[in-house]
């Protein structure tokens, strides 16, 4: 047995999602991305300004550092000038170094504290930024152990003796690294804010969105539960016209599902209506072959137990059993025909002269129908249609039939055939007393017949539903118009109807 299954989006440990599940945690997902990308950025483009001004900083630093009235252009003595007096004099937080070789002079290095305490770097602080200078002789950073770390820059001093002094100087970047520690906890703060913010709104938001698509769903899941396998159509209705409009997203699934519903509808009401019509068809069918066959066994029982020597009572029972079995064959096959019809076979195609088709129908109607006056009336050319020739000549022979059949002796039926534009009309005419009026509209179903009582014979009440499903099958039309003056059954076949 096959299970009902609700189709899902996703799942959240092991539960179904839903659309608007999905939509939320997209839209937190793009406001985390797109705040995170945006403190990136800004806490990148920020940090690049911030050093480039810093690098500004170091250059002038090292320039100052150049010009020290301490360095001379002569041997350089040791301590270079005053010492802790010139480094103070270079401003503060200032890191300033000079490495000179051995056969000149010693090196020397202090740092400068915010407050301008002077403090000597150690000769391991030394070695590091010698090691910094050479290995990256541009701008550079360096973290020394108890000092913190300096942005440093490098620029050499030629001496009298061809000697270069290396002249390092450099400015911490704390405050660089204070400010981007702060700019990245800000933007991790801004981004959860910001996710608590569009998941409160979003939320909001897609339940308004989707409020429409839930209200189909609502629709869908009333018309699931309607008993529609019993032919139950009534209950169905659609989406509101509200959320029907077929522009937005829901309108086109609103639109969509109402017309669907529409076809559905429809297919419910003509499988209702074929089934109504089939049950009525083998109800009717039914009564009609129990008559012929009643006549037939009771005149069968009757023919037994005719005493011998009464040929003529017995020949009269054979002849109404055979009388009853043709009138039963013609049952049976009008029915054949009709279930031909009914299941759009394709019929043999060809050109088909309605013209003589006419006129043999119309000597035929009068052999059989000597009491009646006949006439036909045909244009002067030929008139030719791409058709079922077989069931274009019963659509004329019925109707002649029927007219002959339910026309009191001495009335005159006309039979005409008209070129109508591309079409071509088939009109039968009789000025006999009409069709009664509660059967006018019922004319063309089966096992429809006028009063016996009224009529000069006795038809299975199938000739003009044949009629109509030929008809039909060519894409032609079919009408009766009938009074108290006569009636007239007009047909009008494409001339390439088939």
């Amino acid at each position: 047995m096959q299970q009902d299954v609700v189709p899902t989006q996703g799942r959240i440990f092991g539960r179904p999602r839903t659309l608007s599940t999905n939509l939320l945690l997209v839209m937190v997902l793009l406001a985390i991305t797109a705040a995170a990308i945006s403190g990136i950025a800004t806490t990148l483009l920020l940090r690049h300004y911030q050093g480039s001004r810093l690098n500004q900083d170091v250059l002038a630093s090292v320039q100052r550092a150049v010009h020290n009235p301490g360095i001379g252009t002569g041997p350089v003595p040791d301590g270079f000038g005053d010492g802790p007096g010139a480094a103070r004099a270079l401003g503060s937080q200032t890191l300033t170094a000079y490495l000179v070789p051995p056969t000149v002079g010693t090196n020397v290095a202090y740092v400068t504290s915010a407050r301008g305490e002077v403090k000597s770097l150690s000769s391991a602080d030394l070695a590091a930024i010698r090691v910094q200078v050479v290995n990256h002789p541009g701008i550079t950073t360096i973290t020394l152990p108890g000092v913190g770390t300096y942005r440093l820059a490098t620029a050499k001093i030629g001496l009298t003796d061809g000697s270069t002094i290396d002249v390092v100087a450099g400015l911490p970047t704390a405050q660089l690294d204070e400010m981007t520690r702060k700019l990245v906890l800000w933007a991790i703060a801004i981004a959860i804010a910001v996710a608590v913010l569009s998941a409160v709104a979003g939320r909001f938001i897609i339940a308004r969105q989707l409020r429409g698509l839930k209200t189909v769903a609502a629709v869908a899941h009333d018309v699931s539960e309607l008993p529609l396998a019993s032919g139950q159509i009534e209950g169905i209705t659609g989406v509101p016209e509200a959320l029907a409009d077929g522009i937005t997203e829901v309108g086109q699934v609103g639109f969509a599902f109402n017309k669907m519903l529409n076809h559905m509808e429809d297919a419910l009401q003509v499988r209702t209506a074929s089934e109504q019509r089939a049950r009525q068809f083998i109800a009717d069918a039914s009564h009609e072959i129990r008559t012929p066959l009643a006549v037939i066994r009771g005149f069968a029982d009757l023919a037994e137990r005719v005493p011998e020597g009464e040929e003529e009572a017995l020949r009269g029972s054979i002849g109404r059993i055979q009388g009853s079995a043709r009138e039963l064959s013609t049952l049976v096959e009008d029915m054949m025909s009709l279930t031909r019809l009914d299941s759009g076979g394709t019929p043999s195609l060809g050109e088909v002269d309605l013209s003589e088709i006419a006129a043999n129908a119309q000597e035929a109607a009068a052999l059989l129908y000597p009491d009646h006056g006949w006439a036909v009336e045909l244009p002067p050319t030929p008139v030719v249609v791409v058709g079922d020739e077989l069931g274009l000549r019963r659509v004329i022979t019925n109707l002649l039939a029927n007219a002959g059949t339910h026309t009191p002796a001495g009335s005159t039926v006309v039979l005409a055939i008209e070129p109508v534009g591309n079409r071509v009309r088939i009109a039968v005419t009789d000025d006999g007393p009409g069709i009664p009026t509660e059967l006018l509209e019922r004319i063309f179903d089966r096992f429809v017949r006028a009063d016996q009582a009224r009529t000069s014979g006795n038809g299975s009440g199938l000739g003009l539903a044949i009629v109509k499903a030929i008809v039909d099958n060519h894409h032609g039309t079919i009408a009766v118009h009938s009074d108290a003056a006569g009636t007239s059954i007009v047909a009008d076949i494409p001339v390439a109807g088939a």
